[in-house]
């Protein structure tokens, strides 16, 4: 029996973690909504023994493994990115450019460090949301 569940006869828990996601969790997201597995290059991703920073793409500040820049150019990256990308808290740069996503600026003033977005070539559709946008350099 689970504590939270609205009826008797559920089979399955609710879940009970309702806290932020990690980076690993948010970046796991990432892969799997941006199709990772068809990847031109996936090196280490979603490997356990494995820290985000090492990770193809996934940079981080020296010493301290804080995740700063994702940079996938040309890795045949499909699907809509996940908005969860934003409630990354250090990310500073993020380049997805030549790949086919679809981009959604909803959220994104969330990610409150982020200085460089760079989405050439991606089939952007739409800009809306994109007054969410403070201090970005978009290309």
């Amino acid at each position: 029996p689970c504590p939270r569940n609205e009826y008797l006869g559920t089979t399955e828990c609710a879940p009970t973690n309702t806290g932020p996601l990690t980076e690993r969790e948010i970046l796991s997201l990432f892969y799997k909504a941006m199709g990772g597995d068809k990847w031109n290059i996936n090196d280490n991703w979603n490997d356990p023994g494995a820290h985000p920073c090492d990770w193809y793409g996934v940079y981080c500040d020296v010493g301290n493994q804080i995740i700063n820049r994702i940079t996938m150019l040309d890795n045949n990256l499909q699907g809509a990115v996940p908005i969860e990308l934003w409630q990354m808290p250090n990310l500073r740069i993020l380049d997805l450019s030549t790949n086919a996503i679809d981009f959604q600026f909803e959220g994104i003033s969330e990610c409150s460090s982020l200085k460089g977005l760079y989405l050439s070539d991606t089939g952007l559709s739409s800009l809306e949301s994109i007054g969410e946008l403070a201090d970005v350099g978009l290309l």
